[in-house]
């Protein structure tokens, strides 16, 4: 924290009913494919906020200004000084979102488009995505349970630094 501040860093992730498959092996020369069939309906919304050693997280249906929204005003709940880090999607930057965030004193920071390297939750997704690739699930209740473990898991969270 900075200047009595909480940073967060915010983004959202979707896990889709069909595996995340990071690794295979096949006959050295061939072409493999894997046909998944994939129904976009079959999938979970995350938002996440990423402070020092912790995060926050909220799971849906879809992603949206209403939806993040809602999740920044969680986010204030617990946290007067608040300074969040977002990346230029559509729906971080609704007048109804900036509305909330200058009437909150909120502070923002804007990352340059199309790059997440400079946001630590993208290392988190990663993280995540790659500890569910070793898990089996057949339904969304499932892939809910698995997701709800991985996100329980601290060794998955990136270091932050703030200087």
């Amino acid at each position: 924290m900075r200047a009595g501040y909480a940073i967060a860093y915010l983004d959202e992730s979707i896990f889709a009913l069909t595996p995340h498959i990071i690794r295979s092996i096949f006959p050295k020369g061939s072409r493999p494919t894997i046909k998944i069939i994939n129904n976009p309906h079959q999938k979970l919304c995350v938002f996440g906020a990423l402070f020092e050693g912790k995060t926050t997280i909220k799971i849906g249906d879809k992603i949206n200004s209403i939806k993040f929204l809602s999740f920044i005003k969680r986010l204030r709940k617990h946290h007067k000084k608040l300074c969040i880090v977002v990346d230029n999607a559509r729906w971080h930057l609704t007048k109804k979102v900036i509305s909330f965030i200058k009437e909150n004193g909120i502070k923002i920071i804007r990352l340059l488009a199309y790059s997440p390297e400079l946001n630590p939750i993208e290392q988190y997704w990663k993280n995540v995505k790659n500890w569910l690739a070793t898990r089996i699930w057949s339904d969304l209740f499932e892939l809910r349970k698995q997701l709800c473990s991985a996100l329980r898991k601290t060794f998955l969270i990136p270091n932050t630094y703030c200087y």
